[in-house]
């Protein structure tokens, strides 16, 4: 079966736009505030020392910047690891960046992010995605973890329409199981989805959170999360993988981190993107002028960052096409 619009498919760290989302529902209801600390929602977050823990604040989570470790600390999908758990590990673990230094990616961040979430609305994470999101956008064939797809269809590795992770082993391609994360670290990179469904979402991210007459997140939420919070630097990029080092020295001149997106300038129009891989690869870019979302995936999961390469390449020829532009050898460009 070829994949098709309602291919079901894991779009891991997208999932974290969606958890900035209900954080934003959440702050347009005045229940709580974007630079409130965690401590008000998490009073037993401890984390190095006294300041730190006391001062990082839901913006530091959403943005990366608290310098939580970059690993998932338990396992991705351990039933048996929750916040009691990590919030205990978190005590003894050492800073991987400066406070409010750099980006310093973490599924960390957005697992503490889903708790005030659970904390403050009372329904858990996969819950509130669902009933304040999934639904008001009908996203009926959308799944916010694998345990809720399992509960619902069984073992997804005997699903016809869906993605199964593709790995490369040599010059050898093989099939592997079904794969993504779940439990503690879902609002981190668990959602399973389809075309149809994600385009709905991103109908919704560039209308200013309104779907079929519904204002879902208010215009202002939105703006917050699009609008660049931290601003790397080129030597930044250069010391991270060679995707990023393609990513900056070929055509972004603007490298931020927004509030679940990542925020570029492509050739004087600002890009609002974000990337995920588990039990595939996925890029959905949204760029206001012109009114333009796009959304590509694959089952492959290549080393060297092998897979995300082709798709950066892709969305870049379709927005090359889409706004006239002189053409580009993207391929190329990243295959140097």
């Amino acid at each position: 079966l070829l994949p098709n619009e309602n291919t079901l498919v894991t779009i891991a760290s997208l999932t974290k736009a969606f958890t900035a989302a209900a954080i934003a529902i959440l702050v347009d209801e005045k229940k709580l505030s974007w630079d409130d600390p965690i401590k008000k929602y998490i009073p037993e977050f401890q984390f190095v020392n006294r300041f730190i823990s006391d001062n990082t604040t839901l913006k530091d989570l959403l943005m990366h910047r608290a310098g939580l470790p970059p690993d998932a600390l338990g396992g991705v999908n351990n039933p048996q690891y929750g916040a009691v758990e990590l919030l205990n590990d978190l005590k003894d673990k050492r800073p991987s960046a400066g406070f409010r230094e750099h980006v310093n990616y973490s599924n960390v961040n957005y697992s503490l992010a889903g708790e005030v979430v659970f904390r403050v609305s009372g329904m858990d994470w996969p819950t509130f995605i669902e009933q304040r999101i999934f639904k008001p956008l009908d996203m009926s064939s959308t799944f916010a973890t694998p345990s809720r797809l399992k509960e619902k269809y069984g073992d997804p590795n005997k699903l016809e329409n869906i993605f199964i992770r593709a790995v490369k082993k040599g010059d050898k391609i093989i099939s592997n199981k079904f794969f993504g994360y779940d439990f503690f670290y879902a609002p981190a990179a668990s959602i399973i989805t389809t075309g149809i469904d994600i385009s709905k979402w991103m109908m919704m991210q560039l209308q200013g959170g309104r779907y079929n007459e519904k204002q879902i997140i208010s215009p202002e939420a939105i703006f917050e999360m699009h609008n660049p919070q931290i601003i790397e630097d080129i030597a930044w990029a250069k010391s991270q993988n060679v995707w990023w080092k393609a990513k900056r020295d070929h055509f972004h001149p603007l490298l931020a981190y927004g509030l679940g997106w990542w925020i570029y300038d492509y050739q004087g129009r600002r890009e609002v993107e974000h990337g995920g891989a588990t039990a595939g690869s996925s890029v959905l870019a949204l760029v206001y002028e012109g009114n333009l979302g796009i959304f590509i995936t694959t089952n492959a999961v290549f080393p060297n960052w092998e897979s995300h390469k082709m798709l950066d390449a892709l969305k870049l020829k379709i927005m090359d096409i889409y706004f006239d532009l002189p053409e580009t050898d993207w391929s190329g460009k990243f295959l140097q």
